[in-house]
């Protein structure tokens, strides 16, 4: 394996791009089988147990952990390496999700272990993603791609996953079955693994000797929440992205499979609208990724934020099928782009031995809300029906893009890190 030191931008003809490109697959594949799992896991508790209950106990059990683990995760990543942390978390992902075919087929697998493994699984799942996340910059820099370009780049990867795997999986279940989806899952995170084991090198950025004991462990997470509190627009980044998880994501988790199923009449229709997010999100990222450079951060953001909240005021309206689908198309198009922003300012501002907590964070604060609001509009159409929760829906979304116009919070947006934000040198020691 190799080592290398903290990359500085690459000049012209000596960029190293196979390391970001393998990053790229490893995370297409990881967010393939992460797919393959949100469609093959319930489907073989339905199968197995019959029960939509139990099926609902599930989802829960996987999303959880996010919200338990996040900065948790991120101070393993912090501690034992980006790269170290990827690879072992991928194989004990792919190890707990063979485990529920092997076991089922061997000994036989009873609901209260396998919603165990699951949750299991799901522990595993954060820290490697936020340990992938936290190799882009390097390896960006590494191939000399602007960060705003790496981002979205990524963020394809994530869409064409999220747009692929679902169809695939309905499609493998049917031709072999749930429980062999199963192992093509596991296989993915091996895969996943080898990719990052084989063309990444190893890039350790130095850091003070850390203590060890449970003392040292809360001292490492209280610097990181320091951190937090103390940058001003990393702080404004994070309430802003857990009040867009809280407040609109829920329209694609609940309020649009009831507006499909009282005002469109078909599941059909849903999934088209689905689809039409996934290709306006797969086409924002491409065009970010092409014009980063001539765009200016904050016109981007407010204008993507802006834009998804003027398009749930046109559901007052309560349009046809069509005219959803062309919303759709323009609000991934526009909107996309503030992912790929939101994760580029805080690479820039993050010290390279302080991501993996300060970005599992940001995984716990945008999981933990997400559930919130998701609970939250589901009660409100069952206690004040479909149409006052869209104007809910509008009104609230107001909130947070009203809040990108406060100068004092964002006035530094356009900046690279500040002077103070990456003490750790420009040296590397090796991971083993």
């Amino acid at each position: 394996m190799l080592d290398v030191p903290p990359p500085q931008v690459a000049e012209r003809g000596t960029t190293k791009r196979w390391p970001l490109l393998a990053l790229y697959a490893a995370n297409l594949v990881s967010h393939f089988g992460g797919n393959l799992t949100y469609v093959a896991i319930p489907w073989f508790v339905l199968q197995t147990t019959g029960s939509a209950s139990k099926t609902g106990m599930v989802a829960v059990a996987t999303a959880l952990p996010a919200i338990i683990v996040g900065m948790l995760g991120g101070l393993v990543v912090d501690r034992y390496g980006f790269k170290r942390t990827s690879i072992l978390a991928d194989i004990l992902s792919g190890v707990t999700t063979a485990s529920i075919p092997l076991l089922y087929h061997t000994v036989g697998l009873q609901f209260w272990p396998l919603l165990a493994i699951v949750c299991l699984g799901a522990v595993f799942d954060i820290p490697g993603y936020t340990a992938r996340a936290s190799l882009l910059p390097d390896l960006a820099r590494l191939a000399g791609v602007r960060l705003e370009r790496a981002n979205a780049a990524s963020q394809t990867c994530l869409r064409i996953a999220q747009v692929l795997g679902p169809p695939a999986a309905g499609v493998l279940i049917a031709l072999l079955g749930t429980s062999n989806v199963l192992w093509i899952d596991a296989a993915t995170f091996g895969v996943s693994a080898a990719i990052v084991a084989l063309a990444i090198p190893n890039i350790r950025h130095t850091s003070e000797p850390r203590a060890k004991g449970q003392l040292a462990i809360f001292s490492d997470l209280s610097e990181g929440l320091r951190f937090i509190r103390a940058d001003q627009l990393i702080l404004a980044a994070m309430v802003t992205f857990a009040l867009g998880a809280m407040l609109a994501e829920p329209l694609y988790g609940v309020i649009l499979p009831v507006y499909a199923d009282q005002l469109l009449g078909s599941a059909l229709d849903l999934g088209i609208i689905y689809s039409a997010l996934g290709i306006g999100s797969i086409a924002g990222n491409i065009v970010f990724a092409t014009f980063s450079y001539r765009l200016p951060r904050r016109f981007t953001l407010v204008s993507g934020w802006v834009v998804r909240a003027v398009s749930f005021w046109i559901f007052l309206l309560e349009p046809r099928l069509w005219t959803i689908v062309v919303m759709m198309v323009v609000n991934g198009l526009m909107f996309e782009p503030t992912n790929a922003i939101f994760q580029t300012l805080m690479q820039e501002r993050i010290p390279a031995a302080m991501r993996g907590r300060v970005l599992g964070a940001f995984t716990t604060f945008a999981f933990g809300a997400m559930p919130l609001g998701l609970l939250a509009y589901g009660a409100l159409i069952d206690g004040i029906g479909l149409y006052a929760t869209l104007v809910v829906l509008a009104v609230a979304n107001v909130l947070p893009a009203l809040s990108l116009f406060a100068p004092w919070t964002w006035n530094e947006l356009g900046n690279v890190a500040p002077p103070s934000a990456d003490p750790v040198p420009a040296s590397a020691v090796p991971h083993d």
